[in-house]
């Protein structure tokens, strides 16, 4: 019998948008001992690269969040989702150099975006319709427009991603009834950070559904972003996310 399974077959023999500088960084900042010597290291970090004066620098800032934290969970919690924010921002200001580069050098258009999307084996037609609007408005600088769209259809493509690799998206109420998973819950399950890899999985942790990260599923679809936080930096990361998950593919296997 044939069956249906999603597998990660990387493009190009390499993980989507995956730069090591940012590891190199956190690597970097551990040698003088986190939180408390990290903000020395990340200045000269800084001072040596231009590059890094167009990160944000509350990226660099949560050192007191770590130091406030009022346990050994809540402190591991917080530095995975400071480490997370590191290599997300410091990635994040390369590709969207890059992003520039292709769109004023080569031509790229959010058409050429909107086709890659719709050639992905596992994106559901209904969501094309979405994307093409998000990426539009990205591209034309509406930047509060795209985050309202992507934040949750990415969650909402991200649970079909999940269930085709035959991962549970549901839980069970007390009632004995099925509803599905808060995205937080359903991301830190075993199974699931096995399936996207723990790089994805903080990363989707941070952008999406955690509170001490971007949070901007929860954010926006509830109201609470305000409108000088919808930047081209919160649209350009939900748009690499979401580039992030094609690189998953259906495959037949025997069983």
């Amino acid at each position: 019998a044939m069956r249906a399974r999603t597998t990660h077959t990387p493009r190009c023999g390499c993980k989507l948008g995956h730069i090591g500088l940012g590891d190199g960084l956190f690597r970097r900042a551990r040698l003088v001992g986190p939180p408390q010597g990290t903000a020395q290291v990340v200045e000269e970090i800084v001072d040596a690269a231009p590059l890094f004066s167009r990160l944000p620098k509350q990226v660099f800032q949560g050192e007191r969040v770590v130091l406030a934290a009022k346990d050994d969970g809540s402190k591991k919690r917080c530095l995975e989702m400071q480490v997370a924010g590191w290599n997300l921002a410091v990635n994040l200001v390369l590709r969207h150099e890059a992003l520039e580069r292709l769109r004023s050098e080569r031509g790229l258009s959010a058409g050429d975006l909107v086709a890659h999307l719709q050639g992905w084996a596992l994106m559901p037609p209904s969501k094309m319709s979405f994307f093409r609007t998000a990426i539009e408005a990205l591209f034309a600088g509406d930047h509060i427009t795209a985050i309202h769209i992507l934040a949750p259809h990415i969650e909402d493509v991200l649970r079909r991603t999940v269930r085709q690799a035959e991962i549970p998206a549901t839980a069970f109420n007390a009632d004995g009834s099925q509803s599905e998973q808060l995205l937080g819950e359903l991301l830190r399950k075993t199974k699931v950070q096995i399936f996207l890899g723990p790089r994805l999985q903080q990363t989707f942790l941070y952008v999406l559904a955690d509170e001490m990260g971007l949070n901007l599923r929860n954010r926006a679809a509830h109201g609470m972003i305000e409108a000088n936080e919808c930047t081209w930096m919160a649209a350009e990361t939900l748009l690499w996310s979401l580039l992030a998950l094609t690189v998953f593919r259906p495959t037949k296997v025997n069983c």
